[in-house]
């Protein structure tokens, strides 16, 4: 009786679930939308409302918390947990040797979430044992779970899987063209790398995380340029120490985008090949985000890493906005339509690793509830512990990964 109640009660989520993809996939559709006008989500009619019935904790296998910290923030991602909620994901999945994919983790996923949104209503905490046994299968560097990983590496190798495991295309050509303009075809040029990454690489991955930078090299000699476009799914980006304030030791994100963009000179090592001056040249490199092709999700992993040998760690405090992160001055090149179209991200979930040294320490994460009666309110994932925070909370000097969603 009682799993029919809960049968039932989980059928006006998956409902709603499939709103929300559908809602997403209309955007996503056309990049340059005005996402003000047409938003995922708002707060007048959630799509997706209620279907995290609970604040669920993941038990630490012994020193697993990097991975509980990275699969609360990946479940936060609306978009990719409807897809997963309403079973999109059986229809593109690729069976590898009978085993549903990368030996069953997008399965093991797709369990945990059932949990986390539909089955959670006397649930504190789950163990999530199948999940990392999958792992340690796929790769050995997750055999010991004593031992502590770095969650930068895990979102990587997890969305890569996920990716890989979700790819549409199964006959992959051999080769496909690389596209350079001159800066002044950038809409072509654009289109035409994206469309041709997708006769390789097109999956709900792509579609949500999915985005393009601009990489821009100006010849020394003869300032001839040539832009080319190049897939990301997170962006590592460098602290800016330049700018720290000396009071407050801590430096704003906008300083560390503006770093990212920053014009370099290529040094002798690196130096570009000009086919107008037909010589090798110290050119100028310019990288900017490109305005055609911006995610729908940005990953942003903070660089904290001072010494790869030793896991020294920069502790830096960098002051990242909650809502309105304007990145349209990263951007480089013109808008399909000519315009420039407010490109607004708010910020829903943060990995934290607390500790002065990134070989050790301990991961935790915050989410913000798009689901909780539509108050967004902030949560703490402290492993099994869940507990509610201020919005002043959010924002410390232990933020490694910072996940933001296009208004």
């Amino acid at each position: 009786m009682v799993k029919s109640k809960r049968r039932l009660a989980s059928i006006p989520n998956l409902v709603k679930a499939r709103l929300a993809l559908s809602q997403y996939r209309r955007i996503a559709d056309n990049p340059i939308i005005n996402t003000a006008d047409n938003p995922i989500i708002t707060t007048a009619v959630n799509p997706i409302a209620l279907v995290f019935q609970g604040k669920i904790g993941l038990y630490n296998l012994g020193n697993s918390c990097y991975l509980s910290s990275c699969l609360q923030c990946l479940s936060h991602i609306i978009p990719l947990t409807s897809y997963f909620l309403i079973n999109e994901y059986v229809k593109e999945i690729l069976d590898r040797d009978g085993t549903n994919g990368s030996l069953g983790l997008i399965i093991e996923y797709y369990d945990l979430l059932k949990i986390f949104c539909i089955d959670s209503t006397n649930t504190k905490a789950v163990y999530p044992i199948s999940f990392m046994g999958k792992l340690k299968n796929l790769n050995p560097i997750y055999i010991n779970v004593e031992q502590q990983q770095d969650a930068h590496e895990l979102i990587n190798y997890l969305i890569y899987k996920f990716h890989e495991d979700l790819n549409r295309v199964v006959d992959k050509p051999c080769y496909t063209a690389k596209f350079i303009g001159n800066g002044t075809d950038d809409e072509e040029i654009s289109t035409n790398t994206w469309e041709s990454d997708l006769l390789i690489e097109n999956s709900i991955i792509k579609d949500i995380l999915g985005g393009q930078l601009r990489s821009q090299l100006k010849c020394s000699f003869c300032k001839k340029v040539s832009v080319s476009f190049d897939y990301f799914q997170t962006i590592e980006i460098t602290i800016q120490k330049t700018k720290l304030r000396s009071r407050k030791g801590s430096v704003d994100l906008e300083d560390c985008l503006e770093l990212f963009i920053k014009e370099e000179k290529l040094d002798e090592a690196n130096k570009m090949f000009c086919s107008k001056c037909n010589k090798k040249s110290n050119g100028i490199k310019k990288i900017s985000f490109d305005k055609n092709k911006v995610p729908m999700v940005i990953i942003l992993l903070l660089k904290r890493i001072e010494n790869y040998e030793t896991g020294e760690k920069i502790k830096t405090l960098v002051n990242f906005p909650l809502e309105n992160l304007n990145i349209n001055q990263y951007c480089g090149g013109e808008s399909a339509d000519g315009e420039s179209l407010p490109m607004r991200y708010d910020l829903f979930a943060v990995s934290n690793h607390l500790g002065d040294n990134m070989n050790s320490g301990h991961y935790t994460a915050c989410a913000r509830n798009l689901w909780d009666n539509c108050e967004s309110k902030w949560y703490e994932y402290n492993d099994d512990i869940v507990n509610e925070i201020d919005d002043g909370d959010v924002v410390t000097n232990n933020a490694y990964i910072l996940f933001y969603k296009r208004q």
